[in-house]
């Protein structure tokens, strides 16, 4: 039977607002009992309708509150009413489904597009890329190096609290030590010198302790060794690829993204890994999330103190105000054990496998695999528990929820995964969770900066307790293990920034943690939802309505400070470092916060001082105050001197005082790459011709190269004059500071020796280049013979001493670094001017070593090559030259016929 085609609808009516969708727009088949919005969900969407011009707009909701509806409100009235691309993201794909089902629930079309890009159902990206239904994916499937999903114009974040480990993955480099051994021991060997001992002791010796101690690397260390750094990592990733050169390991995918801006990056040292990343990941820069007309950003603990801006790189995120009403009230109810507060560790594991015996399911919440390790082969080992991993339930909970006598066990994780009712009724939130990649535990355990993480800490912690109680009649006890994770929920301060249910529950739990033994607990354990229970219900009930969450005492100036955080992130990531100086200043002036403050505030003085010596503005003056701000930052966290004497030096040991010579040199360059063009193809064709006449042996197109590469260098190249045999064959000079010549041997065979003849030849260049440029000492005149011979004859040592020598080798690599380095320069500058083309010059040639004093470094004096010793002759024989390694063997010509050779390539043009 033949396709009935049909003619599309007309245009309805479209709604004018978020709460106006429901139910009038809501044109799928919805489930009857969804019938009306709550009060607090009408109020959430009319104050979304107040702000909705705003780009980045965050809304919060306690679990259970219906914050999914509202989310999904919004997108639909976006979709319907500005015929938008509308994508939610989710932590999980078990979570995608899960909001997938919900959106059904309450009949807003939407589909789920996880798993392989390229495997996406065709007629559900279809609908999506049509703005017929929402797209509802992971976070990977935005934030990756090429998504598919590439195309939205609304984005909605859920469990935005959580994005940070999905996103910032996209910018990070994680090198691991037994994956990655050889990389990892390059990288440690790069910069062994800037290493405190103790920490080198433990990243080169197998056998040392682990002790979780971190470093980083001084920012002037990894600026001055950045391109050894991209060649060994470059090397090592190129170890992961398939047959068809596609990446298969993650580090390669993100080192995509942050090798062009790895100036931007810090790079931190552990035993365990490496880890290269931004302070912030800088999303600006991936156009899935940037060119998003709208991001919302959904949380049941959205936290203050601008943390969310800092996780996701956005500069101003709007926050939507929580409704009346729910500041006061949580979701289920818990009993917290608090072993720390009484048990020593080895009664707090007893008591943790009687916990986990007495329930047929538990979660178990813990920070790393170390932890993990430790758990499974202690107490849980006891208990008998049959043991589940993230893999087993990254789809759905199944697995899990009809298991028995089962240990579901997650590393790192916090959020995405919901255990409502007979699911499970026993949790374990194993460690304190401050530092869950190394940049937390440098701020942590190296910085001291506790403070500048305590709200992402305390998010963390409130999403675990959330796990097990996702509806108001729910219920779970709470192990709390681990001695940090105790003495952190003992504090006030702590629990008064909380939730007031969540602070009215750990008081119960403080107070009946006094002296008690393990069977205490678990009598606690066995009352909690029995009769005898009910006095300790009241009194939460009525500690909530007096309790007020206060907010945390650095969360002002941190919220304050946030967006210059951020663009002195973009600026440097961008290589606009006066800017990021700017930027970074201002964040460490204005961070008032007392101590606790001080070691996040030294921080930002260590960035502004690198970043001012870096942006080279007055070279001299940036010097002095580059270092007054390492005073301050040393002041602010004494602590760190050690590591501040380290960056400090090494940044003077990178950064010396430029010299007349370097800015005439480097002013020079930049007026010659200007005319290559800041875009284009010029730049990159004059590269190519000098490479090719560098690599042949055709004395034309070789001086013409050697003529490019000494502008290119800043110098002045003299016309050329009638040739003659003192003549040199390119002569560089900067002003009389510096001359040198070329003699060029190019076009010689290598098997033989240099010999007396080009010597005298070479040698008579110093006169000739001294009368042409009438200087009064040739003290600073050089000459350098470029030859493919390796040797010297030993009747010519006599006439070496003045010389320098350049193998052809030698030659080609100075032009591929200079290649380099004014690609490097140019792409900095970007078409900013001369100045800032000067300066990135200046910036490259000294790290690449092409100023005018390391130039004479790269060549050795001719004194120093070899001297070709006579060879026995042979009886009744002549003595020959040994044919130099892979030179062909040669017939005689036939009498009368003339030598023969190629034709010369095309001269390079100085035009």
């Amino acid at each position: 039977m033949a396709k009935k085609f049909s003619v599309p609808s007309s245009e309805t009516a479209k709604p004018t607002s978020p709460e106006n969708v429901f139910p009038t727009f809501l044109r799928g088949p919805r489930d009857p009992s969804v019938k009306h919005l709550w009060v607090h969900q009408g109020d959430i969407l009319r104050a979304y309708e107040a702000v909705k011009s705003h780009p980045d707009i965050a809304l919060e909701l306690p679990t259970g509150a219906g914050k999914s509806l509202v989310g999904l409100l919004i997108a639909e009235y976006r979709r319907q009413s500005h015929d938008e691309r509308v994508v939610c993201l989710c932590p999980t794909r078990q979570l995608a489904r899960q909001l997938q089902r919900q959106a059904t629930t309450y009949g807003i079309p939407a589909i789920v597009l996880v798993g392989k890009q390229n495997e996406y159902p065709a007629e559900d990206f279809s609908a999506y890329n049509r703005g017929e239904k929402i797209a509802v994916t992971t976070y990977s499937g935005v934030f990756n190096i090429n998504p598919r999903i590439n195309n939205a114009s609304c984005l909605l974040l859920d469990d935005a609290h959580a994005a940070e480990k999905y996103v910032a993955d996209l910018w990070s480099v994680r090198i691991d030590r037994e994956k990655h051994r050889a990389t990892y021991d390059a990288i440690v060997d790069l910069f062994a010198e800037v290493i405190p001992d103790g920490l080198l002791l433990q990243l080169i010796d197998d056998d040392a302790f682990d002790d979780g101690a971190v470093g980083i690397v001084p920012q002037s260390a990894l600026w001055n060794r950045s391109s050894k750094l991209r060649e060994v990592i470059a090397a090592g990733a190129a170890q992961f690829v398939d047959k068809k050169h596609r990446p298969k390991d993650a580090f390669d995918y993100s080192w995509s993204r942050v090798n062009e801006s790895l100036d931007a990056c810090n790079v931190y040292l552990s035993k365990r890994e490496i880890l290269v990343r931004p302070l912030c990941p800088p999303t600006e820069t991936h156009a899935a999330f940037a060119h998003a007309k709208q991001r919302i950003y959904m949380s049941a603990t959205l936290g203050h103190g601008g943390d969310l801006e800092r996780a996701l790189g956005v500069r101003k995120i709007t926050r939507l105000p929580l409704p009346q009403g729910w500041d006061k009230k949580a979701t289920g109810r818990r009993l917290f054990l608090l072993p720390g507060v009484s048990l020593e560790d080895d009664a707090s594991e007893e008591l943790a496998t009687k916990f986990a015996t007495r329930f047929d399911r538990i979660l178990v919440l813990t920070t790393d695999s170390r932890r993990q390790a430790h758990i499974e082969g202690g107490w849980l080992k006891k208990a008998g528990k049959k043991i589940l991993h993230a893999d087993d339930v990254e789809d759905d909970l199944s697995a899990f929820i009809t298991a028995s006598n089962a240990a579901l066990v997650l590393t790192n994780r916090y959020d995405g995964i919901d255990l409502p009712d007979e699911a499970c009724r026993a949790l374990v939130i194993d460690s304190l969770p401050n530092a869950t990649n190394l940049q937390e535990r440098f701020l942590t355990q190296r910085l001291g900066a506790h403070a500048i993480l305590r709200e992402r800490i305390r998010t963390r912690i409130t999403q675990a307790m959330g796990r097990c109680t996702r509806n108001d009649a729910d219920h779970a006890t709470v192990l709390i293990l681990g001695s940090k994770l105790n003495q952190f929920l003992e504090q006030r301060d702590v629990r008064a920034s909380m939730h007031p249910e969540v602070q009215a529950e750990l008081k119960v739990a403080l107070n009946n943690s006094i002296d008690n033994s393990v069977d205490d607990y678990m009598d606690l354990a066995a009352l909690f939802k029995t009769s005898g229970w009910d006095d300790f219900e009241k009194y939460i009930l009525q500690e909530r309505q007096t309790l007020q969450r206060a907010d945390d005492p650095i969360a002002s100036p941190l919220q304050k400070f946030v967006k210059s955080e951020i663009e002195y992130v973009y600026a440097s990531w961008h290589g606009d470092w006066r800017f990021a100086a700017e930027a970074a200043q201002r964040v460490a002036d204005g961070l008032e916060g007392g101590a606790e403050l001080k070691p996040y505030r030294a921080l930002w003085y260590y960035l502004a001082s690198n970043a001012i010596r870096r942006a080279r503005v007055q070279p001299e003056a940036a010097d002095v105050v580059a270092d007054n701000l390492i005073e301050r930052a040393a002041q602010c966290a004494p602590g760190l001197n050690s590591f501040l004497r380290i960056a400090q030096s090494t940044a003077q040991a990178s950064s010396p005082k430029t010299s007349e010579v370097d800015v005439v040199a480097c002013g020079n360059a930049a007026a010659v790459l200007a005319t290559l063009g800041s875009t284009g193809t010029k730049f990159e064709r004059r590269m190519n011709a000098i490479r090719d006449a560098l690599a042949g042996i055709f004395s034309k197109p070789y001086e013409g190269a050697l003529d490019w590469v000494g502008e290119l260098l800043g110098f002045k190249v003299l016309p050329k004059l009638p040739a003659g045999k003192a003549v040199p064959d390119s002569i560089w000079t900067l002003d009389g500071f510096i001359v040198i010549g070329w003699e060029a041997k190019n076009e010689e065979r290598p098997e033989h020796p240099i010999g007396i003849g080009d010597m005298r030849q070479a040698n008579g260049h110093f006169d000739y280049m001294q009368h042409r440029l009438k200087i009064k000492s040739i003290d600073n005149v050089f000459v350098v013979l470029a030859s493919p011979r390796s040797t010297i004859d030993k009747d010519s040592v006599a006439f070496t001493n003045r010389l320098h020598y350049a193998s052809m080798a030698d030659v080609v690599a100075l032009g591929e670094d200079l290649a380099r380095a004014l690609g490097r320069a140019r792409t900095a500058a970007g078409g900013a001017g001369e100045a800032a083309l000067a300066e990135a010059v200046l910036t490259e040639f000294r790290q690449a070593k092409l100023l005018p004093d390391d130039l004479l470094a790269r060549f050795k004096k001719l004194s120093d090559v070899p001297v070709l010793r006579p060879r026995p002759k042979a009886p009744g024989g002549t003595q020959t030259p040994p044919a130099a390694p892979g030179t062909p063997p040669t017939a005689p010509a036939a009498p009368g016929t003339p030598p023969t050779a190629p034709a010369a390539p095309e001269t390079p043009s100085r035009t």
